[in-house]
Parts: C-alpha cells; sequence; structure tokens
C-alpha cells in the first residue's frame, strides 16, 4: 500500500507541476499562430507579385501581339493585297474563256469531219 501511495503521490506531483508551470499559456501560442500566418500570406503575396513580374518579362520579349500594336510604324509593304487579288481574279477569268473557246473548237471539230472515211 505504501509504493501505491507513493506512486499516487508522485502521479500528483507531476500533474500539479505541469498545471502550476505551463510551458506557454495557449493565449499566447494562438497569437503566434495568427502571426505566422499573416507572416506566410505575406510573403506568397510577394512571391505572387515576384513570378507575374518574371512571366510578364519574358511574354514581353516573345509575344508579337498584344495591347501597342496601335503605336507600331506601319511601313510601305512589298505586296499590294488588292492588286494580286485582281490579277489572279483576271488570270483565271483568262484561263476560264481559254478552256472555253477549247472545248467549242473540239466539239465542231469532229461534226466537220462526219463524213470522212474511217482509218484515213
Amino acid at each position: 500500500m505504501e509504493m501505491e501511495n507513493e506512486e499516487d503521490k508522485l502521479m500528483h506531483e507531476a500533474e500539479v507541476s505541469t498545471l502550476e508551470n505551463p510551458s506557454e499559456p495557449t493565449v499566447t501560442k494562438m497569437r503566434k499562430r495568427r502571426n505566422d500566418l499573416y507572416i506566410e500570406l505575406a510573403l506568397f503575396f510577394i512571391l505572387g507579385i515576384l513570378v507575374g513580374v518574371a512571366v510578364k518579362n519574358e511574354a514581353v520579349k516573345k509575344v508579337t501581339m498584344g495591347f501597342d500594336d496601335y503605336q507600331m510604324k506601319i511601313f510601305k509593304q512589298d505586296y499590294d493585297l488588292n492588286a494580286l487579288t485582281a490579277k489572279v481574279a483576271l488570270q483565271q477569268a483568262q484561263d476560264a474563256q481559254a478552256k472555253a473557246d477549247n472545248s467549242t473548237a473540239s466539239q465542231s471539230a469532229p461534226a466537220e469531219n462526219q463524213n470522212a472515211p474511217a482509218g484515213n
């Protein structure tokens, strides 16, 4: 019994000592956690800004079309697309006319040679 009493005393003393001397109050722990959270959020915000600036700087080097295109200097172009389109349309019309002339000429030629003997 004495041993049990001694063990109970030791356990009771250990419990009392832990209750009397907490390592840090819970309120202080909560404040510290909240401050750590704010610091982490601020660091993430700063990191996001830095990554955004880096991506934008790299994109400016690679992307050719953008918001400032209206400020570009327009130089005289080597090709006039309107003239090329008209030239292609004229060429197609001439080809169609030539094809039509060839088809009418080939249709009239066999009609003239119908009376000719076969094989000569």
